[in-house]
């Protein structure tokens, strides 16, 4: 670290120090811009960086995914690992609320129907809102099922809403880029199965009708 600051091609490039030790003060002195402690996790490196290089990201990194459903958690997980992203979950909306105090989440995929015990999507999304802290942050709505609730949410500019099955790995690189994820044509519905169309039933007849002239 000596030789960077004295080098005058290299003396403004910032430093960040991983290390085992704990010995900070002695990191700043000879010129760290940063300190981390091994170990440490994914989204803390990634913020120190963005932060000492005054770069943002161009996409959310962590995402919370809060669902009742440890399946559908296990799954949206894995791709949005595969992604890049840092994961937490949350099997509540309750826990959720803390997962989002204690680790500051960049997205949340939130799940509408979960037992109103705990707190379900909907109530969920109404704290987030009604708190300043957490207003901003984006939420992604999501459901099994066509939701009447999910709609009306999306259309008041609470959240996003999308149907589990629209969660493509195309659609999920949409929402993570997405600095407003309730901007128009982010997302494009999954196939749907088309219904059979079957011809009308032909009615038998017995004889011809002919019209009558006089």
């Amino acid at each position: 670290m000596g030789e960077l600051e004295t080098s005058e091609h290299l003396q403004d490039v910032p430093v960040l120090v991983a290390t085992v030790t704990e010995d900070e003060r002695k990191a700043r002195a000879l010129g760290a811009e940063s300190f981390l402690r091994k170990p440490f996790e994914r989204w803390m490196l990634l913020d120190e960086l963005a932060r000492i290089t005054g770069q943002r990201a161009d996409r959310a990194q962590r995402v919370l995914i809060v669902d009742d459903d440890p399946t559908f958690r296990h799954a949206l997980r894995r791709t949005l690992e595969h992604a890049g992203c840092s994961i937490e979950e949350a099997a509540s909306g309750a826990e959720g609320l803390e997962r989002i105090r204690t680790w500051r989440p960049e997205l949340v995929f939130l799940d509408l129907e979960m037992p109103a015990e705990t707190l379900d999507g909907e109530a969920m999304l109404r704290i987030l809102r009604d708190t300043p802290a957490t207003a901003p942050l984006p939420v992604v709505l999501v459901s099994a099922a066509s939701s009447e609730a999910g709609k009306r949410l999306e259309h008041a500019g609470a959240a996003v809403f999308v149907d589990k099955r629209d969660l493509s790995r195309e659609n999920l690189e949409r929402l993570l880029r997405a600095s407003d994820p309730l901007a128009d044509g982010i997302l494009e519905p999954a196939p749907r199965p088309r219904a059979e169309r079957h011809p009308p039933p032909t009615v038998p007849t017995t004889g011809v009708i002919l019209p009558v002239t006089e």
